[in-house]
């Protein structure tokens, strides 16, 4: 969430054109971990990046959870990728952001690799690398 926070900061004094959070890849990666029963699109079939196939769809262990937005990250409706509490059905209080906590180095590379076969990894392009055999190369650079 620190990575948002200083892209949101670049953009809020005008240097950047207020790009959304979105562009940034893990902000993305975070967002396609987003469980089916939220109802917030990248689980729906019709959603043109990921035709359904978000993290969760594709295995269990790419669920993304909630952190709460102590950073003051945008929302999504302000070109970020956070939510209003009450939109996910949590304090309404308060914001939430979607991250991968909790996962080891295997399990974040294999998310990763499944979310690269989606047109949401296409448009962000994080041109990251990966090995002959597909796995995610590590550290990442």
């Amino acid at each position: 969430m620190n990575v948002f926070a200083r892209c949101e900061a670049i953009a809020s004094k005008n240097v950047a054109d207020g790009p959304s959070s979105k562009t940034v890849w893990t902000a993305a990666f975070a967002e396609w971990g987003i469980p089916a029963s939220y109802g917030l699109g990248p689980c729906d079939p019709s959603n043109v990046l990921t035709q359904g196939y978000c993290g969760p769809v594709m295995s269990v262990t790419c669920t993304a959870t909630w952190a709460e937005n102590t950073l003051g990250l945008n929302l999504i409706e302000d070109n970020g990728y956070c939510f209003a509490g009450s939109t996910i059905g949590m304090d309404a209080d308060k914001e939430y952001c979607p991250v991968f906590d909790g996962l080891n180095e295997a399990e974040f590379a294999t998310c990763v690799q499944l979310w690269s076969n989606t047109g949401q990894y296409s448009a962000v392009s994080p041109a990251l690398q990966f090995d002959d055999d597909g796995s995610l190369s590590s550290p990442i650079k």
